[in-house]
């Protein structure tokens, strides 16, 4: 049975720094799992920061 630890929100103005944050999560030995999904009504990108373990 893993648990999962929810961590934050992060909000994303434009694609450019959607990229520059996933590349720098992937530098991380031990990164957290972030879902990204675009919201249309606001042209943002909003990221959910969850942890399991």
């Amino acid at each position: 049975m893993s648990i999962v630890k929810y961590l934050g929100t992060i909000e994303f103005y434009s694609l450019e720094q959607v990229a520059t944050f996933v590349t720098s999560l992937g530098m991380l030995e031990d990164a957290p799992r972030v879902e990204i999904k675009y919201i249309p009504d606001t042209n943002t990108w909003v990221g959910h920061i969850v942890k399991g373990n």
